[in-house]
Formats: C-alpha cells, sequence, structure tokens
C-alpha cells in the first residue's frame, strides 16, 4: 500500500493509527492501483478541506480491508438531519465485488442528504462495527436518535455495540421488497395477504391487536410454517408500528432508503465502475 501511495509518508496516518485489525488473512483486494489512487484523492481533499475525513481500516497484513470517508458538507448536512438516518447497505450488484454504504436520509425537501460513505470487505459485524464507529467518530461523536438499516443478523449486535442509545428500526422498504421476494404470487391471485400484512406494518397501533391479526393471518392463509414470516415476526419491534411509535422516526419508517432509480450511488457500485471514479 505504501508504495502504491508514493511511500509510506504520503499514507497520511502511521500504523499506529489503524491497531484494529482483522484476525484472517483478506483474500478480496482491490484492484492494482486502486489503493493508491484512492489515497492520492483523500490526501488532495484533506489538503483542500481539513474537515474532510476519511480511515481506512487494514488486516494483518497490512491490506486495506474497510473504508470510510465524508467530506465538510456531508459533515455540516450531518449537525441539521442528525435525528434520524439510514444506513444503506444494499448497493451490491456482485458478491465479487464490496458492498457500497451511506449512511443517508430525507432533508425537508424530500431531497436525499448522505452524510458519509464506506466501502466494506464484508457484512460482518466486525466491519460494521468499525464503520459504525469511525462514523461517530467523525461526526464527533454526536449520535443519532433512530437509524435505520436492512435486516442484517450482524447489523443488530454492532449498533448495539457501538450506538447503545440509539433506537435501531429496519426499513420498511426493504421488508415490503423482501415480501414480494418471497410471497409475491399472493399478489397475482387477489389475495388479502398483501393488505393484512400492511396492515399489520403500518396501522395497528396496540400491541395485543397486532399479535391477533397476525395469527388470524398466518391461519387464514395457511402460512404458520412460512420460513419468512416467521424470521420477520421476530424482528417485530424493530419495524411493526405498534412496537415503534414511541421512537422519534421523523416520518422515515416507510420511505427510509426507498430512492429513485437515478441516485448516483446506485451506479457507483455498478463492476465496471473504477474505485478511483467515486
Amino acid at each position: 500500500m505504501g508504495k502504491e501511495a508514493g511511500g509510506l509518508g504520503n499514507i497520511g496516518y502511521t500504523r499506529d493509527d489503524l491497531k484494529r485489525y482483522p484476525r484472517t488473512k483478506r483474500e478480496r483486494g482491490l484492484k492494482y492501483g486502486e489503493t493508491g489512487a484512492m489515497l492520492r484523492y483523500f490526501q488532495e481533499q484533506k489538503l483542500e478541506n481539513p474537515s474532510f475525513f476519511h480511515a481506512e481500516q487494514l488486516d494483518c497484513e497490512e491490506q486495506i480491508t474497510n473504508i470510510f470517508w465524508a467530506d465538510a458538507s456531508m459533515l455540516m448536512d450531518y449537525t441539521y438531519f442528525r435525528d434520524v438516518i439510514t444506513f444503506d447497505t444494499t448497493y451490491k450488484t456482485n458478491k465479487e465485488y464490496r458492498p457500497l454504504g451511506v449512511f443517508v436520509r430525507f432533508n425537508q425537501f424530500r431531497q436525499l442528504v448522505i452524510f458519509g460513505a464506506t466501502l466494506l470487505y464484508d457484512e460482518t459485524i466486525e466491519s460494521f462495527k468499525w464503520v459504525l464507529g469511525t462514523f461517530v467518530e467523525a461526526v464527533c461523536g454526536k449520535h443519532s436518535k433512530t437509524i435505520f438499516t436492512y435486516q442484517d443478523a450482524a447489523m443488530a449486535p454492532a449498533i448495539s455495540a457501538v450506538m447503545p442509545s440509539t433506537y435501531h428500526n429496519l426499513c420498511t422498504f426493504h421488508i415490503r421488497v423482501n415480501f414480494m421476494k418471497h410471497l409475491g404470487n399472493y399478489y397475482k391471485n387477489g389475495s388479502n395477504l398483501p393488505y393484512r400484512f400492511a396492515e399489520c406494518m403500518y396501522e395497528i397501533e396496540d400491541k395485543n391487536e397486532f399479535i391477533m391479526a397476525w395469527d388470524t393471518m398466518l391461519k387464514e392463509h395457511k402460512l404458520k410454517t412460512n420460513e419468512w414470516l416467521c424470521g420477520i415476526y421476530t424482528y417485530r419491534k424493530k419495524w411493526a408500528k405498534c412496537f415503534i411509535k414511541g421512537t422519534w422516526t421523523a416520518d422515515l419508517i416507510v420511505v427510509s432508503v426507498e430512492r429513485p432509480k437515478s441516485s448516483a450511488p446506485i451506479h457507483i457500485s455498478d463492476e465496471e465502475v473504477e474505485l478511483s471514479t467515486i
């Protein structure tokens, strides 16, 4: 890495700055030349504006694994809109390429505001803990009241460890997408299942009423053993209105990471885009 950056002095940090090394060797590396291009870009941005923030996690062989960056305008926007944010890690087109994650939300004009971005090596608890901790460091320890994420088994423990005072809710947009993926055939045959599911998610405000409505829905459609519904039910306290109505959501429960098809970060994760383009 030092060679590609033109010497260790050009990296911008010392070995002691990043001691949280992953224990195992990383096999998925960046393309040749991309590391140097990225570090040079970060260095140039830092010279132009000292408020530019970036961090890189190294493995035991000092290869870059996880990467995070945020420019001055992103960090400034966070001071105004930090109450409720989304950490969206769904920008991934191929398992062979690194997932792109963005910290985002909508502003008062319903425009997408980005607070920071990360290229993740993988989606493990340790990687999520690193990027969440780095994000908190970038925003000077100012925690959000609520954070929305995609349903990921590794995300919840990472948020609990790094942001213990922040409410963690699931993005209902992606829950709807997954409903279509697993139970979309119920739309075709005129079933009322989609409406029953939406009612449980958005309308019912009493917890006991929710449980009764959910059980009735499963019995009516003979879905008591459906794996996906059983799985999403275990997370009900993170997406059902009756359980999260006491948390501050800023109307993001429905649209937390629902973005237009032309949204720029989507194209950044395309296979043919070089890291230097980002």
